[in-house]
């Protein structure tokens, strides 16, 4: 009598060739995923370049990171008549505006609040840089992050390169003790923010918590309206024939915590579409440093090829899956051996590549489906964690070494 699950049955199931065709997919992105993070290295960067450097940092009800953040940024290794901070507050209605000004009274930083807050961060910061900005080089940075004492120094370097427009540092998460979600941002973090700015290419695509633009690159730009304005100005920065590139300057910054948080922020984040990222030029250049982004994504499709290859019956189409998955894993492993401070969160991998991955996926289908044609979300910048946008968690440096001995420049000319 024929086996049920024999071949000529199996083959005769659309079930089983779909998930044959996904698993394939998934195999090819697997081996270029793999390829990128054997290209990523790190990088180091002779300090000879010292530009006049303008440092903004955005404020929305940021009273209990703001003041830790302005210390930090003081403490800079970087000449201190070669950079200003400028934090420019969206309509806080916190201890944010007190504790600046104390700050600026002082004349360590000016501080900016429009009488009418902004509906979004990209104006708000056009207008900033326009009106108060003196810089040659603009840094981009958020009141939750804690930079490393030669983040400035770091970041500028490649602008020695007058073809470089904009340059993106490495972002970890310095609050991934606090649970399973903030643990997942952590893996994110490393291989989205930290492994791509590790590697020799010129379409870099840096986000607005450490963030570098040439001021002749932001001229011919700008932020302007879009939500995901970060991405959005370093694709037509690409356009005008600038190179980006990746960096590495440090800083950690406080992820989301919950799954409330989690649902806020990507809420937002998640409106950005493909055409974003491609712009008008390069494109296939910036499809492939874009395509590692979506590995949560692949990871989903290798999910749906699972409930296909049960549907088949197929005696080994779920071993092929398995050996994705693992391949999936592989890839971003080494990734994160390649950088070293991926190391510790490789066991948090496959958390990643499940859990996470079927998170993002609601978001998106609430986001690009729901969101776009019953418009269920009211707020473009909704508050993370009541009366603060984050909850002002401790971040652990874990691979800072704020004392070790540095060549001091803050008293160069």
């Amino acid at each position: 009598m024929a086996d049920p699950l024999e071949l000529p049955i199996v083959i005769n199931n659309p079930a089983f060739w779909i998930a044959w065709f996904f698993v394939l997919v998934v195999f090819l992105y697997a081996c270029y995923a793999l390829y990128f993070s054997f290209t990523v290295r790190t990088k180091k960067e002779k300090h000879e370049y010292f530009p006049f450097v303008s440092v903004l940092v955005y404020a929305k009800d940021a009273g209990n990171t703001i003041r830790r953040r302005i210390e930090n940024l003081l403490k800079q290794n970087y000449p201190k008549k070669k950079y200003e901070i400028i934090i420019y507050d969206n309509g806080s209605t916190d201890e944010t505006e007190a504790i600046c000004k104390e700050y600026a009274d002082q004349g360590q930083i000016i501080y900016v609040k429009p009488e009418k807050p902004y509906d979004r961060k990209g104006p708000f910061l056009d207008d900033t840089i326009k009106n108060y900005a003196k810089g040659e080089i603009l840094l981009m940075s958020d009141p939750d992050v804690v930079s490393e004492k030669n983040w400035i120094v770091e970041i500028v370097q490649p602008f020695a390169d007058k073809e470089v427009g904009a340059a993106g540092g490495t972002v970890h998460c310095g609050n991934y003790y606090k649970g399973a979600v903030p643990m997942m941002r952590t893996v994110e973090d490393e291989w989205r923010f930290v492994a791509p700015m590790l590697r020799d290419s010129d379409t870099i695509f840096s986000v607005g918590a450490n963030q570098a633009i040439r001021r002749e690159a932001w001229e011919q730009t700008k932020y302007g309206t879009s939500v995901i304005e970060d991405v959005d100005i370093m694709t037509r920065i690409i356009d005008k024939g600038w190179k980006t590139v990746g960096v590495n300057a440090t800083g950690v910054e406080e992820e989301v915590e919950t799954l409330t948080e989690y649902w806020k922020q990507r809420t937002r984040w998640y409106q950005l579409h493909v055409s974003d990222y491609l712009g008008l030029k390069k494109k296939w250049k910036k499809f492939l440093e874009a395509v590692p982004h979506s590995i949560q994504l692949v990871s989903i499709i290798l999910m749906i090829a699972l409930i296909f290859a049960l549907i088949s019956y197929s005696r080994y189409l779920p071993f092929a899956i398995l050996i994705d998955f693992v391949l999936l894993n592989f890839a971003m492993a080494v990734a994160f051996i390649r950088i070293k401070t991926g190391v510790p969160f490789i066991p948090y991998i496959p958390l990643f590549l499940t859990l996470d991955a079927i998170l993002l996926l609601v978001t998106i289908f609430y986001v690009q489906v729901l969101d776009r044609f019953f418009h269920l979300t009211k707020e473009v910048w909704p508050s993370l964690k009541g009366k603060y946008y984050h909850a002002g968690s401790e971040l652990k440096e874990w691979f800072f070494n704020f004392s070790e001995k540095l060549e001091d420049y803050t008293d160069k000319g």
